[in-house]
């Protein structure tokens, strides 16, 4: 087995936290739920929305 450096580990356990708040397995309080629903209306928007077409993206409910 190979090991790493001390530095290499931390970057490797900092990469592993942060993949892991972006699959959304570290728990995020709800007083940050307003922004997140802000972030999710932004990305779907971005995503569908077309000229003339807007996509309604209302209500978003966050669970957990």
């Amino acid at each position: 087995m190979w090991r790493l450096a001390p530095f290499s580990r931390k970057i490797a356990t900092l990469t592993a936290y942060a993949w892991m708040a972006l699959c959304s397995a570290i728990h995020v309080p709800s007083a940050f739920a307003h922004d997140d629903a802000d972030q999710i209306r932004a990305l779907i928007g971005t995503t569908w929305d077309k000229p003339g077409s807007k996509v309604a993206i209302d209500p978003v409910v966050i669970s957990g």
